[in-house]
């Protein structure tokens, strides 16, 4: 019998990699001081189909009351605030990982729909009254139930035992878990908390401290189990009740809070794509729930979109003139601006290390992304090198890896970007250049035009006049 630590491990690395991961990495963006935005953004578009719902839900008036339009990544981070984005990437992730079809689907189904709708309402509570950090108690809220729903999903023959188990009358859900697995699925819920660092908020709410954050989490959750019962059921009433007298609001105004916000938990869910899900959470009046096609395979290659591009150096535009423009955040622009906006394939930030003897990256996006952040480190080149000469003349190339050519890349750089033509800009600050923007459509092998190329340069402008305002 696995160990309630064997399970964690073991849900990690075999069953929830896409979660861990995108947990692993939204823990490590929260812990950096002063690039946390910068980190997000990245974090999102590394991955094609979280960058489509991020998208789609920043421009939800859950998300985003404002109703500023939003098109790219980096503007999203900017409207709806690290938090929130954080919020979306770890609730799109949870989705994807557990909504599979699966001997016990109808129960993760249910428990997911329960989850959104107490997170949605525990936000509700804490916004009105006046609670720090509404978001971080959202997720909390959200992941209560992780190791049901792992369990369920990925549980195998202990799963069906279980469910066996707890389908006979008169067995107590808690006293049947121990029985069967030698812990409380509340139990791995906190061993997978601890395997990815998610929130220590999750664990002062399930092990019952006395934090005034955790309580809202725990009224959450009790509403949405009662509402099950039906909004006018006496258990219903009951915690409404508690929770106006915990925020000191009238109850009148509670019960439509709340109401508005089942609604809002059922659309937040729709937005997600799972209007399946959505139909399960209770709502006075009944939603109207169209069936939504898949999202188009982003992963396809990008083709030009001068709108976005418009748009992205109007954003680029506004960080710069702001009295502390994030750096990171300018880069991501960039390199967002470059892969969705122009359409490149493959996009590097590199910068020439201290002793000015390596070139090696920063920043990396598009196809091929993480191996190309290992690989793109070189020692500068010798000078008839295209990365050499870029660096030396300040300008920006189009490499055409025309055969013949004066300037060529040597074999080492070559083995790792592949003989296709590629764009490349230098970044510089007080006529010195300290680094390399690099574009190319190699996994494609689409053709490169001037088009593209006016466009890439244009972009590299503005990270140079990003860098000279900064500097």
């Amino acid at each position: 019998m696995k160990s309630l630590e064997q399970w964690a491990r073991w849900l990690s690395k075999h069953e929830m990699p896409v979660l861990a991961r995108t947990a692993h990495e939204v823990a490590d963006a929260t812990e950096r001081e002063g690039c946390s935005t910068g980190e997000m953004a990245r974090i999102v578009l590394q991955d094609s189909s979280m960058t489509a719902r991020v998208l789609k839900l920043a421009n939800t008036v859950f998300y985003n009351p404002t109703t500023q339009t939003v098109r790219t990544i980096s503007r999203a981070v900017i409207v709806l605030g690290f938090d929130a984005v954080r919020s979306v990437c770890l609730s799109a992730a949870l989705m994807d990982t557990v909504l599979r079809d699966g001997r016990h689907h109808d129960r993760v189904v249910r428990q997911m729909a329960r989850a959104f709708h107490a997170a949605v309402q525990a936000r509700a509570i804490a916004v009105t009254g006046g609670m720090r950090a509404p978001e971080e108690i959202y997720i909390a809220t959200l992941l209560c139930h992780l190791g049901e729903m792992a369990f369920w999903c990925f549980g195998g023959q202990k799963a069906d035992a279980l469910a066996d188990a707890l389908d006979r009358p008169g067995r107590d859900p808690s006293e049947t878990e121990h029985e069967i697995l030698g812990f409380h699925l509340s139990e791995l819920t906190l061993a997978l908390n601890r395997e990815w660092r998610l929130t220590p908020l999750l664990a002062a709410a399930i092990e019952g401290r006395n934090d005034p954050r955790a309580t809202y989490i725990r009224l959450g959750i009790e509403l949405a189990e009662k509402a099950e019962l039906g909004w006018g059921h006496p258990e219903v009433r009951d915690v409404l009740e508690r929770m106006a007298e915990k925020t000191d609001i009238p109850i009148n105004q509670i019960e439509t809070m709340a109401h508005m916000s089942a609604e809002q938990a059922a659309a937040v869910i729709c937005a997600y794509g799972a209007p399946h899900v959505s139909r399960l959470i209770p709502t006075i009046r009944p939603m109207e729930t169209t069936e939504q096609p898949e999202s188009a395979n982003l992963d396809a290659f990008l083709e030009p979109d001068p709108m976005l591009q418009l748009q992205i150096l109007r954003d680029i535009g506004a960080l710069l003139t702001e009295e502390a423009p994030n750096l990171s955040l300018l880069f991501n622009m960039v390199l967002e601006g470059i892969h969705r906006g122009i359409g490149m394939d493959r996009t590097v930030l590199a910068l020439v290390t201290q002793d000015r003897k390596r070139l090696r990256a920063k920043h990396t996006l598009g196809l091929g992304q993480g191996d190309l952040m290992q690989r793109f480190d070189f020692a500068i080149p010798r000078e008839e090198d295209i990365f050499s000469r870029v660096l030396e003349t300040r300008r920006p190339e189009w490499f055409r890896n025309e055969r013949g050519a004066s300037v060529q890349i040597s074999p080492v750089i070559r083995a790792v970007l592949g003989d296709t033509p590629f764009f490349v800009a230098p970044l510089i600050i007080q006529g010195r250049a300290i680094g390399l923007v690099y574009a190319d459509r190699s996994p494609s092998r689409r053709p490169l035009d001037e088009e593209s190329f006016t466009s890439f340069r244009s972009f590299g402008q503005q990270a140079n006049l990003g860098l000279a305002l900064l500097h």
